[in-house]
């Protein structure tokens, strides 16, 4: 019998065959917990192996048809229908029930290996309710299981549970608490037992080697040996060495570390002696002139000193050439990748990127054939490193993901950390909230009193917050790092500019301006310096606006020389012209917004029907110019969360009235907004414009390139598409199958004045940050056609109308950086026009794009052919909505 007691329903008795509806399951699924009744006491997972009982079919109906919808897809859950449950689950509707539902569907997110949106689901819950029981007990699971694993976070998730009393539960929560802290504690300790060991031996030689501690690291064992060897100031030094090179040569095969030890104990001590002093005076950062060390090192013959100077000297001038000789006359695959390691830092800190990436790669190559692991884990951050400085944001997660999940395998405790660190920094740059707060507050776990890791840690964590427009949550992470006693740097000022508008503190021009000296401290590369002017400029707008816009156009002019090649350049000048703008319409001076935005976007001006619409934060900036020229424009600061998906609504009406009677509309906006459809209602004919104002030559003879019928790569499991029939009295130049390689692809649309792909479109972050198009296998198998490879490679000389008829070729995420979507790509590289959906394109949609592509070609406006056709169709086929998605770019 059930009682409605003080508004709680209870029931007095589990319902028939409560075990067999909700039996243990074999992990990983058993380790979950679900809210149903029938789930609600404690049970630990089942054997690996186990059968279950069969599933209790009509039992399970029963549930379905008193509306008993949490306790059937539990049960299906555990009988291993993840898919019917999360169905089941989906009935569950409105506020009440919403916690525990979101915690199942987390629960069979994390069935389904799908874990990233199990974790935010369950954060969103414990954001609701902090001390829910289920959701608090999954989320560690999904911590301790993901890739890389986060076993001290998922360690306090569990104790969190362990602290709310729950009988069995909190047992159970307590252990395996326990359990993940003693594993990690002893991976800790035993890596940090070894490397005191290398640097208590550094320190004073006659202290003695305990190679069985060090030698299960060898990777770490081994980079220690050769500081070991260049800071030895005698013979016996020198020799004490010979164990450790025994045993690291017998891990590795061969015999060249025992060979190094005795070359350098047979040196002239009495020159070396003082000059290996002095080195190790500067591997302490004790040295007073590194410069002068490194000029004394040349003349002295010791090379491998003189290597190893320049490795840990980068403010002192180095020759490629000299260090690629030093090298190869030492003869140690090692030392060789340490000097390619070296030089491709130096590209990248110079914005030579390109090169730094090529000479990553081929290091890469070399230490997984040379069996060097750890330099692989190296090269491994060097690569996401400059993945994120050339916005290539998948690569570097995939790159940080490697070398996280290399460093645990090999037990190096600080080469994970490090890899964590960079894994942060991607997710953080693709605007994934709740997995890069997961993996930084990894990290604080790891050193929880380390005043360099909470910085790090803090500052980013605001950046999180500010970018979910969470003001608080960004101040509170901020003052939290500024009482971490380090350098804030770059990633500080920027939140520390943003804040002063929102959320001020009393010491912000302070901090920032220390910010700004540490960073240029820090790092001497021409496109941070801009950017560091920027933030300098948007935060003094506020408080001197004559200094912060002289700032910024400082910033604009210093950067435009670098824009081709350095991505802190275009950032400093995409973000400063945004600044200005945001700043002449909040000073209610619209005309000058708008003339703002056009030089942003390398547009001219348009003189009548134009709409700029720029968002930023909380702040919002619409500027209409209609049919008579007249200029209006408004400034709002009400924003309260991130735009997402359609931006239908952004325009209010009044704006859009003072567009009626235009023929058509220049829309002029910046990323995301100009990867988004809604902007303006599809009554209207509107563009997007953007691109740079590339000059063509005379008219191109008429070329019509189509790409179709395309064999794309069967592991992508793309169904094929329709084969592609050409309009009557065409003949265009085709490539099909196995020609349509990307390679072939940009050879051929170089000339066209028509360019149809009707290809499948694919997000693949290891790819590129916009959509890319799956293509035939080319050079190297690459398959795939990248908004990177067009704006870098494409030159469109017969300045064509190309259409996209690939799922999403418009969409484009949001990120930190400034960056390509397909469509503005293929504008840079000289397209006249180009449509591209948003959203997925049906088999039989490229008919639709390749009627609005003729009537362009015919002579129509751009925007009013897309616009007539996407009314003809809507007319037709209602049911094709997909066309209101269809965006226009010039």
């Amino acid at each position: 019998m059930c009682l409605l007691a003080a508004g709680v329903f209870a029931c007095c008795a589990p319902p028939p065959a409560a075990l067999d509806l909700c039996p243990p399951a074999p992990a990983p699924v058993g380790e979950l917990r679900l809210t149903a009744r029938c789930a609600s006491a404690y049970h630990p997972p089942a054997p690996e192996g186990t059968r279950g009982p069969r599933m209790p079919t009509q039992a399970i109906a029963d549930l379905e048809k008193r509306g008993e919808w949490g306790e059937a897809a539990a049960a299906l859950l555990l009988h291993e229908d993840p898919g019917q449950a999360e169905l089941r689950l989906n009935n569950l509707t409105g506020s009440a029930g919403r916690d525990g539902r979101d915690s199942d569907l987390a629960a069979v997110a994390f069935a389904q290996g799908r874990l990233a949106e199990a974790l935010e689901l369950l954060d969103a819950v414990l954001e609701r309710r902090p001390d829910h029981p289920q959701a608090l007990w999954n989320r560690g699971v999904v911590l301790a299981h993901l890739e890389p694993e986060l076993p001290l976070l998922a360690a306090e998730s569990f104790e969190r549970v362990a602290r709310l009393g729950e009988t069995g539960w909190s047992e159970a929560a307590r252990a395996r608490a326990q359990e993940l802290r003693e594993r990690s504690r002893a991976r800790q300790a035993a890596w940090t037992k070894a490397r005191d060991a290398m640097q208590a031996f550094m320190s004073d030689p006659r202290t003695p080697l305990p190679v069985e501690v060090i030698a299960p690291f060898p990777g770490k064992a081994r980079e220690s040996f050769y500081e070991a060897l260049r800071s030895a100031q005698d013979r016996q030094g020198a020799l004490a060495l010979l164990p450790l090179a025994e045993a690291l040569d017998h891990d590795s095969g061969g015999t060249i570390l025992h060979g190094r030890v005795l070359a350098v104990a047979g040196a002239d001590f009495a020159r070396r002696g003082a000059l290996a002093r002095q080195y190790a005076q500067l591997l302490e950062g004790k040295h007073l002139d590194p410069a002068r060390l490194v000029g004394e090192l040349r003349k002295s013959g010791e090379r491998d000193l003189l290597l190893g100077a320049l490795l840990h000297a980068p403010a002192v001038e180095r020759q490629v050439a000299e260090q690629e000789a030093l090298a190869r006359e030492l003869g140690d695959p090692w030392l060789s990748l340490d000097a390619e390691i070296d030089l491709a830092r130096l590209d990248l800190e110079k914005g030579r990127y390109l090169s730094g990436a090529e000479r990553l790669d081929h290091a890469l190559e070399q230490c997984t054939k040379r069996q060097l692991p750890y330099q692989c884990l190296r090269i491994h951050r060097e690569l996401s490193s400059g993945a994120i400085e050339t916005n290539q944001v998948e690569v570097a997660e995939a790159r940080a993901r490697e070398q996280a999940g290399g460093a645990h395998r090999l037990g190096e405790w600080e080469q994970e950390t490090a890899g964590l660190k960079a894994l942060a920094q991607a997710l953080r740059f693709q605007a994934r909230p709740v997995l890069a707060r997961a993996v930084l507050g990894e990290i604080l776990a790891r050193a929880p009193r380390d005043g360099k890791t909470c910085s790090y840690v803090h500052r980013n964590l605001a950046v999180l917050f500010l970018r979910n427009l969470r003001h608080d949550g960004a101040r509170k992470e901020m003052d939290l790092a500024l009482g971490c006693g380090q350098p804030i740097y770059l990633v500080g000022a920027s939140v520390l500019a943003e804040l002063a508008r929102v959320h001020p503190g009393p010491s912000d021009a302070a901090d920032i301006d220390r910010a700004l000296k540490d960073e240029g401290l820090r790092d001497k590369s021409p496109g941070r310096n801009n950017l560091a002017l920027a933030h300098l400029g948007r935060f003094k707008l506020i408080s001197d606006p004559a200094g912060g816009q002289g700032l910024l156009w400082k910033a604009i002019a210093d950067s435009e020389p670098l824009m081709g090649t350095d991505t802190a350049s275009r950032d400093a000048w995409s973000q400063s012209f945004q600044d200005l703008a945001l700043d002449a319409a909040r000073r209610l001076e619209a005309p000058a917004a708008l003339e703002l935005m056009a030089r942003r976007l390398q547009v001219a001006v348009p003189e009548r029907c134009a709409l700029m619409v720029v968002v930023d934060g909380e702040r919002t900036a619409v500027v209409t110019r209609g049919v008579d020229g007249g200029t209006k424009g408004s400034y709002d600061v009400s924003r309260r969360s991130p735009l997402v998906g359609s931006l239908e609504g952004l325009v209010g009406p009044e704006a859009l009235a003072r567009l009626d009677g235009c023929a058509r509309v220049d829309v002029l906006t910046t990323s995301p907004l100009d990867t988004r459809s809604g902007l303006l209602p599809p009554r209207m004919a509107w563009t997007y414009r953007g691109g740079a104002a590339l000059v063509h030559g005379p008219p191109a003879p008429p070329l019509h390139v189509v790409i179709a019928d395309v064999e794309a790569p069967a592991s992508l499991h793309l169904i094929r598409l329709r084969p592609w029939s050409a309009p009557p009295g065409e003949t265009p130049k085709r490539l099909v199958g196995h020609e349509a390689t990307p390679e072939n692809v940009l050879a051929a649309m170089a000339g066209a004045t028509a360019i149809d792909i009707h290809a499948h479109g694919i997000v693949d972050r290891r790819l590129s940050g916009a959509t890319a198009i799956a293509l035939a296998p080319g050079k190297g198998g690459g398959y795939a056609l990248t908004a990177e490879m067009i704006r870098t490679r494409a030159r469109l000389k017969g300045a064509p109308v190309v259409s996209l008829a690939a799922c999403g070729a418009a969409w484009r995420p949001a990120f930190a950086h400034e960056t390509d979507s397909l469509p503005q790509a293929f504008i840079t590289a000289g397209a006249r026009a180009v449509l591209a959906a948003t959203v997925d394109v049906p088999d039989s949609g490229g008919a639709f794009f390749s009627r609005v592509s003729g009537r362009i070609q015919a002579g129509e406006e751009p925007a009013v052919a897309l616009r007539d056709e996407r009314e003809r169709w809507l007319r037709e086929r209602p049911d094709k909505i997909w066309v209101k998605d269809v965006l226009l770019y010039e």
